[in-house]
């Protein structure tokens, strides 16, 4: 679902990786039409309820009791944990490398393009969509497994978004990078008894700050809040106020 492919290429994964990438991404599929899941991946706002509600979370609760490691070798589930990643690790380090080799149609993702964010920067799409790809399957693989694969994931993800999401610490990442680390918060937070409300909070003061003018981060953030209300008016409360600041068109 989405653009998967971008991760074929990014971080220079070895060719056996490569394999074990695409064979994952053929199962998944497999599970999605199986499911009749119908998302059309060159529709943004389709994507966006996929990615950022509760039609992805219902898809897994009807499979659970299923053999899933039928349809998610374990190999192939770590090898694809351990890239994503580490895809996210070289970004947040500031790697040239690696990251940006991901390339679509030959098009190298090192050519910054303007982010449109009001921060007065560029930032490279195809960099924000790789990043992208990588939150949305962990998400993925660890709904299908969450007691294993979310002590593992969700602790990287923390990091990643404490590294990149404020404003005095380059590299920063797009706001609907953060929004899906967000969801994954709000979806995962429970199996580790992860409190997702100092993210929370991070995001608006840092991200939506200096990305209140983005088109894409606004388009993201209202499907966010409206896919995700019950939860985040029943757990996360406080942070409501700020999502009415943003509605009346005022950057927190």
């Amino acid at each position: 679902m989405g653009h998967p492919e971008l991760l074929l290429s990014a971080g220079n994964p070895a060719k056996d990786l490569a394999e074990k990438l695409k064979s994952l991404f053929a199962l998944m599929e497999k599970r999605r039409i199986e499911a009749k899941v119908e998302i059309d991946p060159n529709d943004d706002l389709s994507l966006l309820r996929w990615r950022l509600g509760s039609q992805r979370d219902s898809m897994n609760t009807e499979r659970e009791g299923e053999d899933e490691n039928a349809l998610l070798p374990a190999d192939l589930v770590n090898a694809a944990v351990a890239h994503c990643l580490r895809i996210l690790a070289q970004f947040a380090s500031g790697s040239p490398g690696g990251v940006a080799a991901a390339t679509v149609g030959g098009a190298a993702a090192g050519s910054g393009t303007p982010n449109g964010t009001g921060d007065g920067g560029t930032r490279d799409s195809l960099m924000d969509a790789v990043l992208c790809e990588a939150v949305y399957l962990l998400q993925e693989l660890c709904a299908s497994d969450p007691s294993e694969l979310v002590p593992r994931v969700l602790p990287g993800l923390n990091k990643f978004l404490q590294r990149t999401a404020p404003i005095s610490s380059p590299p920063f990442i797009s706001g609907v990078v953060a929004l899906a680390i967000l969801k994954f918060f709000l979806d995962f937070g429970d199996v580790v008894l992860f409190d997702a409300e100092p993210a929370m909070h991070l995001f608006f003061r840092s991200c939506l700050s200096r990305q209140y003018a983005d088109p894409a981060v606004a388009d993201a953030l209202r499907v966010f809040i409206m896919e995700n209300k019950r939860k985040l008016s029943m757990s996360h409360s406080s942070i409501l106020p700020q999502v009415s600041r943003w509605k009346s068109g005022i950057p927190s």
